[in-house]
């Protein structure tokens, strides 16, 4: 299948803030040179707080694999590409340990939708990307954080989303959510750090943004209940 954007502009940009890098932009190129900014924005920032979102381009089509990484799985071109998105997270911890940051921050690793129906065989899940099912929902969910008190070695089947990460890093960074904040959001810090094995109720009282308003009625719920 081959995808082309922005014909009629030359194709698609490689762009840093407003300014375009590259056109068209390598799609082998970018999960390497995504990682290099991310480095180099911490290596800047190391001394002060920061919040850092890297949305990898990979493993979305098209896909792009360097040199490096070609023929490094045995399952073709997503394999691969794979294989290269690992090797660079990977170096996001080893920048956070060689920066003396690592036991001061938190890293989480999930996905905004799933794949579906599975990667092989063995792997049948019903539903695809846009469903319900839980091809379409069930994404990588990783926590890692423990020098702030965040479990390690450990796997929960309770259910969280990508909405709770906002309530949860606020708590974590010792910040209150505003007041009046209606969210779609939990903070499930307790559950990551293993105070509870259910994502907590408001009423419970057991983090700092526990009883911020949920859903659209906007009123915080103190009673227990959901």
């Amino acid at each position: 299948m081959e995808t082309i954007f922005f014909v009629d502009k030359g194709s698609v940009p490689l762009m840093r803030n407003n300014d375009v890098v590259k056109r068209p932009a390598d799609p082998a190129e970018l999960t390497k040179l995504y990682t290099d900014e991310a480095v180099q924005f911490m290596e800047q920032n190391k001394e002060s707080p920061f919040f850092l979102y890297l949305p990898h381009t990979m493993l979305h089509t098209p896909l792009g694999v360097s040199d490096g990484f070609k023929g490094s799985s045995q399952w073709g071109e997503y394999g691969d590409a794979i294989q290269e998105l690992d090797h660079n997270v990977g170096r996001i911890f080893d920048s956070l340990k060689q920066l003396g940051i690592d036991d001061k921050t938190v890293v989480i690793y999930a996905s905004d939708n799933g794949r579906g129906p599975g990667r092989t065989p063995d792997q049948k899940i019903r539903g695809n990307k846009l469903s319900t099912y839980e091809g379409g929902l069930r994404v990588p969910a990783i926590a890692w954080g423990p020098g702030l008190g965040l479990q390690a070695g450990v796997e929960t089947s309770t259910v969280v989303r990508a909405m709770d990460w906002y309530p949860t890093l606020a708590t974590f960074a010792g910040i209150k959510v505003p007041e009046g904040r209606v969210i779609d959001g939990r903070d499930i810090s307790p559950l990551l750090k293993g105070e509870t094995s259910i994502v907590p109720l408001p009423g419970m009282k057991k983090a700092l943004n526990a009883s911020v308003p949920f859903g659209g009625d906007g009123i915080p719920q103190s009673n227990g209940q959901p």
